[in-house]
């Protein structure tokens, strides 16, 4: 089940658990965490504020993915969480993505 949400909002990762709490299907027992966000445009201009959000998206919002879902997965004995952290470098680098190759380390200054 797919769910729509900001996820750096504490209610709404748990939104989901309280939805599966009422749920009369198998307990879940996969979460996957794929939620990110890409400024766009050179790093140099990247503002704090967009950075707090990438953050806020990729960190922020799967730890809180996972302890809304820990219950679940625990309950079903045999739960799995998978991180995907981006999926930038399978593609050809682009100027305005500059932000993402200084973040990894892979700086093409």
């Amino acid at each position: 089940m797919a769910l729509q949400a900001d996820i750096t909002k504490p209610e709404d990762a748990q939104r989901d658990r309280r939805r599966n709490d009422q749920d009369v299907r198998p307990t879940r027992n996969i979460l996957v965490n794929n939620a990110g966000v890409r400024p766009e445009g050179p790093f140099e201009t990247l503002s704090l504020e967009a950075w707090d959000e990438v953050l806020a998206v990729v960190l922020d919002g799967a730890f809180l993915c996972c302890q809304a879902a820990l219950p679940h997965l625990e309950r079903s004995g045999r739960g799995v969480i998978i991180n995907i952290g981006g999926l930038d470098r399978l593609y050809r680098r682009h100027p305005s993505r500059a932000c993402r190759d200084r973040q990894s380390g892979n700086s093409t200054a």
